[in-house]
């Protein structure tokens, strides 16, 4: 198959293709994932979602997948994405969230719902603030009803989270 990969001018296709994958006994998932990673572009990875066999593969698969993208927004529309989470565990959501760039952290901060189907606990939610740069979490911090309404994080939180900038 990478023989085939290197030579191919539409190496999307290879891919969209289940019966060739199926057909490839010694791939492995991490072999397949590994092949998606050194072979398609960005923006091949996200068209991969467009075929069932990878909407529907396994939890650990997608997350490494996306994982693979070096585009921050294009991992957030992913991840946002319910068809294409599907499946996707609190545990891969989160490593997921924690490759996004600041601005895209900060998006999936104050989108609750997100937080809440992953099960991303408050102690999770810290160590992103965390993360995040001074002005970012500055600006985190400081929206307490988002701090205390939303994420339930208790004042001394919020201050220990003002006091490491």
């Amino acid at each position: 198959m990478v023989n085939e990969l290197e030579n191919s001018n539409d190496k999307l296709s290879i891919f969209a293709d289940k019966d060739k994958l199926n057909n490839c006994s010694e791939l492995s998932y991490s072999d397949l994932v590994g092949l998606v990673r050194d072979f398609l572009t960005d923006e091949q990875k996200v068209q991969l979602f467009k075929f069932e066999h990878f909407t529907n593969t396994s939890s650990h698969v997608k997350s490494r997948i996306i994982l693979s993208i070096s585009d921050s927004t294009a991992k957030l529309k992913l991840i946002t994405n319910d068809e294409i989470m599907s499946g996707v565990d609190g545990y891969n959501a989160l490593e997921i969230v924690q490759s996004l760039d600041e601005s895209d952290k900060v998006q999936i901060l104050k989108n609750v719902a997100f937080l809440e189907k992953y099960e991303i606990r408050d102690y999770e939610i810290e160590k992103i603030i965390l993360s995040l740069g001074d002005e970012a979490k500055t600006k985190l911090v400081l929206d307490t009803e988002l701090m205390q309404n939303q994420f339930n994080l208790e004042k001394y939180a919020i201050r220990k989270n003002c006091s490491k900038q």
